[in-house]
């Protein structure tokens, strides 16, 4: 435990405040003193155990509400790590891959599928074609510094883009290969925030544990004509990525939160 506790406090059994509160407490009063920079790891859990004279689940549960509020960041396997805190303004028309830019990261995916397909009467609805009509869809994870934060499912009227699954989708910007390769100009993007519990494939691409939540985004992106190009749904990793809102009081910006759960559905039926 060398260099990360100097004074070993005395936990109150006598308290009516349970232990991990405790523990708790004291983790976050080092964190406020700067004990542990961003993205620097916590003594183990045996470490903690073994100092505070408590049991592993004791333990356990005082990082659990930590990781459940967004200071700590587990990694199944090695352990717990301060979390980097890092937000990233909404705006649907910025590419990720240009806030990443901003941010002095490296952006990069990692293509699940990407097929053709055809409109569902609910992808009509929001794609504004008929149904049957030609579909590119594209499903990535998508990573920072090579760390997976979202995992992004989206649907583009193949009209307006044919080829672009010939692309290196892995490595280029889509909004940036929309503008410079199609010609299509992003105006307006309408977004949609939520949470829920992750389901299977996104537990195993953003390395959840089971019942752990992500924060979702369901946009729809158009353009100077007010016609939709693109459809997607993202599932954020709440502690990677956690996402903070800018909203303006000109014209009619702004954000849709809690779209209502049918809408949501039926997007991808």
């Amino acid at each position: 435990m060398t260099g990360y506790i100097q004074v070993c406090p005395v936990l109150n059994r006598d308290s009516e405040v349970a232990l991990y509160r405790q523990l708790k407490a004291w983790i976050l009063g080092e964190l406020e003193r700067g004990a542990w920079a961003a993205g620097a790891p916590l003594p183990s859990e045996r470490a903690l155990v073994a100092e505070f004279g408590v049991s592993r689940i004791t333990v356990r549960n005082a990082l659990r509400e930590l990781v459940q509020e967004g200071v700590l960041r587990s990694a199944p396997g090695k352990g717990f790590y301060v979390a980097d805190r890092l937000s990233f303004a909404l705006h649907g028309l910025v590419s990720l891959s240009a806030l990443a830019r901003d941010r002095g990261l490296v952006i990069s995916n990692r293509v699940l599928s990407a097929h053709p397909t055809v409109a569902s009467p609910a992808l009509a609805r929001q794609m504004g074609v008929d149904v049957g009509a030609a579909l590119l869809h594209l499903v990535r994870v998508r990573l920072l510094d090579a760390v997976p934060v979202s995992i992004q499912s989206l649907w583009l009227p193949e009209r307006r883009c044919r080829g672009l699954l010939d692309e290196d989708l892995e490595r280029m910007s889509l909004f940036a290969l929309l503008r410079e390769r199609f010609g299509i100009t992003l105006a307006r993007a309408e977004s949609a925030i939520s949470a829920r519990v992750a389901g299977a494939e996104e537990r195993q691409w953003l390395e959840l544990e089971e019942g752990a939540p992500v924060l979702t985004v369901d946009q729809r992106t158009l353009d100077a004509d007010g016609e939709p190009v693109e459809l997607s749904l993202s599932a954020h990793h709440p502690e990677r990525f956690p996402v903070s809102l800018v909203q303006e009081a000109a014209g009619e910006r702004g954000v849709r939160v809690g779209m209502a759960a049918r809408d949501r559905e039926e997007r991808i039926e």
